[in-house]
């Protein structure tokens, strides 16, 4: 072997070595989404996203392995991708199918103003579509304010349900700087939100329009009432961090209005526990779906 081949198979390593210790480095900074990009990049679903036409919009689903359902909802100003955590563990045992609500995502909107009823009535039309009577359900934030209208309006839909840092009233949560109409679109607080959805969105020219429409619904809705949550049937776990943005008080009560429900409160987290705090969440929720 030559003085240079031994010199470039050094350099090599090395190169290899930095590679290396760069991407561990950024994959750890981004809590692991490097890994369920490389996951979607070999997975054999990757890019087989799906758009449909529901009402007057236009909605983003992908599915992802095989077997009984399993249908994701996101927050607000989320979208899919805010589930990088569990789809790659959740595919391996279910099929999973991961919506972008109207709006968010890659999901267009439409005039009318946003509400939790509308995107429940989306999801359960995109259900339809693809045959499904029955479903379990894990809803995030807004995703699980969508499921729980969901469980409400269509009894026997849904056969488990998991709601995460979700209120059934909006003077639940906690005030907080951004749960304001009058919050600006080019607030330091929707920085990342703003990017996300200006490299996502069919129409990023309507962010500021989108983000008036979000924070109305949050100050109005949802209003569901003791008696409605009672028509829940589904098995339901409400999960919830101990430093969430909704009131401990507000999702006890929550707990106790639905007949088949147990309350998680995950130590030490809070309402973004499903990306900071994935091990001890997703093995609560695969236990729970699984029983």
């Amino acid at each position: 072997m030559t003085t240079f081949t031994k010199r470039c198979l050094v350099g090599l390593g090395g190169f290899a070595l930095a590679a290396c210790v760069g991407y561990y480095a950024i994959n750890n900074s981004l809590n692991g989404y490097l890994d369920y990009m490389v996951w979607r990049s070999l997975n054999g679903d990757a890019g087989k996203g799906v758009y449909t036409p529901i009402g007057e919009s236009t909605i983003y689903y992908e599915i992802h392995g095989t077997g009984e359902p399993l249908l994701l909802l996101h927050g607000g100003f989320g979208s899919i991708d805010n589930f990088y955590q569990q789809i790659p563990l959740m595919a391996q045992s279910y099929r999973v199918i991961a919506v972008d609500s109207r709006g968010h995502g890659r999901s267009t909107d439409t005039a009318e103003p946003l509400s939790y009823v509308s995107m429940s009535d989306d999801t359960a039309e995109l259900l339809e579509q693809l045959g499904i009577q029955n479903t379990r359900v894990l809803g995030w934030s807004d995703g699980g304010v969508v499921g729980l209208d969901l469980a409400m309006r269509n009894p026997g839909l849904i056969s488990k349900l998991v709601i995460f840092g979700s209120n059934f009233h909006y003077e639940g949560l906690i005030p907080d700087e951004l749960i304001d109409p009058e919050y600006p679109a080019d607030g330091e607080l929707l920085n990342f939100p703003r990017i996300a959805y200006q490299m996502n969105s069919p129409h990023p020219e309507k962010w500021p329009d989108f983000v008036k429409k979000l924070l109305i619904m949050w100050t109005t809705q949802p209003a569901y009432t003791i008696e409605q949550l009672g028509d829940i049937t589904a098995e339901t776990l409400v999960m919830v961090g101990d430093d969430d943005m909704v009131k401990l008080s507000h999702t006890k009560m929550l707990v106790e209005a639905i007949d088949n429900a147990t309350l998680e409160i995950i130590p030490n987290a809070n309402h973004f526990a499903l990306v900071e705090n994935p091990a001890e969440v997703n093995s609560r929720l695969m236990a729970f779906f699984a029983d």
